[in-house]
């Protein structure tokens, strides 16, 4: 998986759940360290949640044409994004796909500051699957 750049010196702090540590404004090109400390298609599995694809269109018109949906939800649109457009890929989006990513950066930041302690801690416990994921064992 490829990420833009060294880690910022603030992602730690999200890992312990200290989302107040994002920085105001989260931009989208700065954003792809943060999109993968999960993973959206083990999330969208294990809550029974659409794939991460249809998960993005939902969340999408659910608001209108703004983001909507919890923190979890967003920040599983923004991996999604972040898969669909690689760091080597980003000058191919239009203004208006940027500004949408950007839009939806500033959401995730937004939900995050206010983030339910159960969600939290959700979001967490999905932090460290994708930091030290389960394989299955080798027969043979």
């Amino acid at each position: 998986m490829t990420r833009a750049g060294p880690e910022p010196v603030w992602l730690s702090a999200v890992r312990r759940g200290s989302f107040g540590a994002i920085p105001h404004p989260l931009a989208y090109r700065q954003s792809s360290h943060l999109a993968h400390l999960i993973d959206a298609r083990q999330v969208c599995d294990a809550l029974s949640w659409p794939e991460p694809r249809s998960l993005a269109l939902e969340r999408k018109a659910a608001g209108g044409g703004t983001w909507n949906g919890s923190a979890l939800q967003l920040w599983c649109v923004l991996h999604y994004q972040h898969r669909r457009y690689r760091p080597d890929r980003l000058g191919e989006l239009s203004s208006r796909e940027l500004q949408e990513r950007e839009a939806l950066c500033a959401a995730l930041r937004a939900k995050l500051q206010g983030v339910s302690p159960g969600e939290r801690q959700l979001i967490l416990t999905f932090i460290d699957a994708a930091q030290h994921p389960i394989t299955a064992p080798r027969w043979g």
